[in-house]
């Protein structure tokens, strides 16, 4: 009896605690003037001023640009790493206006140059120090070619090496329109600089007005026959990022599919993850006219919309679609998009007759005010901390009365601010969660804003609580850090776009039946199929690998991609599960050629090279260079192997 009392009060005691925990957490969200204070006293308290693109136009209000002003260079310009170049343009008075201009870059240049662009001399936001050069690419084939195993091998990239018109955004894409620039009434020097190491060329720089985007009007009439175009998500034309990837998704929701044999069929949301990451695609209809967009995708968050932009032929034709929200999917699930408003009504676009251009570009657009304040919080905590210590040294006395107020008298006004800005980021973001304020997405959030509350209590005694604001394993500062990362991941993957007159026929998930016919077909294969066997082929080049299923699987992909095609040397690369299936190999006349991955350089009689696995990954990658770092490479190989193997 005892027992189950007692029993009952720590069940009492445990819901009683939780239930505070809890409530301590519900609140109403602080106004938007409170909000505004408190980031402005937080931003006028940095002693490094941090002037954002949305805070500059905060505080300007400027009418927009009427014309278009253009300027063009007889010759095209290189600019080599930290090489400037100045325009001069003349303004009948002080506008805003969006930048660009027509630049190129130079082959074998992988990552985006980054370009800072000033303004009479002065960088006038933070965004403007490191404007993206996104680089265009291409796939070389969609004729996708199988590797040993039959699976389908990613195609080969490349970049578009011409001249084009590139609008200015920041490489972080805070916004989803080019940034605004304001022009001073009379002649304005426009300076751009190459921040980067690769060499940029230059022709020419314009000044444009901004964009226009209406809100939608519904068509007055919509088509009469029935239509529907389906585009593969793989079908890309092109890409503004060579990290969007296509991957194979083991899954017969998803088309094409085969239960054995790998087929690429969707773009990994863990690739197309990263806002202003774009994807263009060809779409053709046979008629001009309105139709609706439907999108057979996967959320990989699991209760937190992702976001899109939709734009037909470079242009976002309506605002409801600058950055569209796509709700979470359950996990591992596929689900249908028709893009429509809050009542489920379709969008109906525009298209002309013959081919255009669908662009979906990853946006942190609707978020991005919360991800600043998070970002000012982070980096004023780690001011303030800093502070604090300069008063109670590097040890904290924990037996000593703390009157940190009498030393910093803003620590409550801080403390406050670090409360509503946390707030009003939980209540800014909660509408993109099914479940709200419970979402796990704004957990870490609410864990900061718990232990935040905590130290108002005392604010005298912070010093003694100074690791749960900073530094510290679960601080305040790595609660707020991961919650950025949370927010500012767009994984979205994407297997088919629809171009339809009336409701798609596509499907999200397949039928049971169909799942289970698939499911029993791939388990019998794992019994029947040879693919990762480490069995010898006398036609190949045998490579046994002491890893995972996974990276044997990369490696051969690579191998195939790249060093068969080029040399027509065929290579097979197996799983080696155990280092003593060596001596028997050897024993029965089948040991390979090339061992890989092997705990230690191993010392055998046997009839094959033992190799360490990066170095055979180094001769790999040599075969990708220049010929004169080739031979210094191979050179250089050569001079490892007699160091290791000096009877060879």
């Amino acid at each position: 009896m005892k027992r189950r009392v007692k029993g009952f009060l720590v069940i009492l005691i445990g819901v009683l605690i939780m239930s505070g925990c809890v409530a301590t957490n519900i609140n109403t969200p602080p106004s938007s003037q409170q909000s505004i204070l408190a980031y402005q006293r937080l931003a006028t308290m940095l002693r490094q001023g941090r002037v954002t693109h949305m805070d500059f136009w905060n505080d300007n209000v400027v009418q927009d640009l009427d014309n278009d002003i253009e300027v063009m260079l007889s010759d095209v310009q290189t600019l080599e790493a930290m090489e400037s170049i100045t325009f001069e343009l003349s303004s009948s008075s002080v506008a805003k206006a969006h930048f660009e201009a027509l630049l190129r870059v130079r082959e074998r240049t992988l990552i985006n140059p980054i370009l800072r662009v000033e303004v009479n001399g002065e960088v006038p936001f933070r965004e403007s120090a490191t404007v993206d050069v996104a680089i265009l690419w291409r796939d070389v084939t969609k004729n996708f070619t199988l590797d040993s195993y039959g699976d389908e091998s990613l195609p080969n990239q490349e970049s578009d090496n011409t001249l084009r018109w590139i609008p200015f955004f920041n490489n972080t894409y805070a916004t989803s329109r080019p940034l605004f620039y304001q022009l001073n009434e009379g002649v304005n020097v426009i300076t751009i600089t190459n921040v980067s190491s690769d060499p940029i060329d230059i022709s020419g720089f314009k000044a444009s007005t901004p964009w226009d985007i209406p809100s939608y009007q519904a068509p007055s009439s919509n088509p009469s026959a029935s239509i529907e175009e389906r585009i593969n998500a793989i079908a890309y034309v092109s890409k503004n990022s060579s990290f969007v990837r296509l991957s194979s998704h083991p899954s017969i929701s998803v088309s094409p599919f085969d239960p054995v044999d790998k087929k690429l069929n969707v773009i990994d949301g863990l690739s197309w993850n990263k806002s202003g990451q774009a994807v263009d695609y060809e779409i053709s209809v046979p008629q001009s006219g309105y139709y609706q967009l439907s999108f057979h995708y996967n959320n990989q968050k699991p209760d937190f919309s992702v976001f899109r932009s939709i734009a037909i032929n470079g242009t976002i034709p309506f605002k409801e679609v600058e950055s569209y929200a796509f709700k979470p999917t359950t996990m591992g699930r596929w689900g249908i998009e028709t893009i429509s408003d809050e009542q489920g009504n379709p969008y109906w676009f525009y298209l002309e007759s013959g081919k255009n251009i669908l662009t979906l570009r990853a946006e942190n657009a609707p978020i991005q005010y919360s991800l600043d304040t998070l970002q000012l919080m982070i980096d004023h905590i780690n001011q303030f901390a800093l502070d604090i210590r300069k008063i109670t040294g590097k040890e904290v006395d924990r037996n000593r009365t703390w009157k940190l107020t009498s030393f910093l008298p803003e620590t409550e006004s801080v403390l406050e601010s670090y409360e509503i800005l946390l707030e009003a980021v939980l209540h800014d973001t909660a509408q993109y969660a099914p479940n709200g304020l419970s979402s796990s997405t704004l957990s870490y959030l609410q864990k900061a804003l718990f232990k935040v509350r905590k130290m108002r209590e005392k604010p005298d005694e912070l010093p003694l609580y100074l690791d749960d604001l900073y530094s510290q394993t679960g601080s305040v500062t790595e609660m707020i850090g991961l919650s950025l990362t949370e927010l500012a991941n767009q994984s979205l993957s994407l297997n088919e776009i629809a171009v339809s007159t009336t409701k798609t026929t596509m499907v999200a998930e397949a039928s049971v039946i169909d799942k289970t016919i698939s499911g029993l077909q791939a388990f019998i294969a794992s019994f029947t199929s040879q693919k990762y066997v480490a069995q010898k082929d006398p036609e190949a080049l045998n490579i046994w690998v002491n890893r995972s299923i996974t990276y044997v699987d990369t490696m051969q992909k690579l191998v195939d991609a790249d060093f068969t095609q080029k040399t027509g040397i065929k290579v097979k690369i197996s799983v080696m599960p155990d280092v003593n299936r060596l001596i028997l190999a050897n024993a029965a006349n089948q040991s390979p050629d090339v061992a890989l991955g092997l705990p230690s350089i191993c010392h055998l009689t046997l009839q094959f090279v033992v190799l360490p696995t990066h170095l055979v990954i180094l001769m790999i990658i040599g075969k990708l260079l220049q010929p004169w770092h080739r031979e210094l490479l191979f050179l250089t190989c050569m001079k490892v192997m007699l160091m290791l193997y000096p009877k060879l």
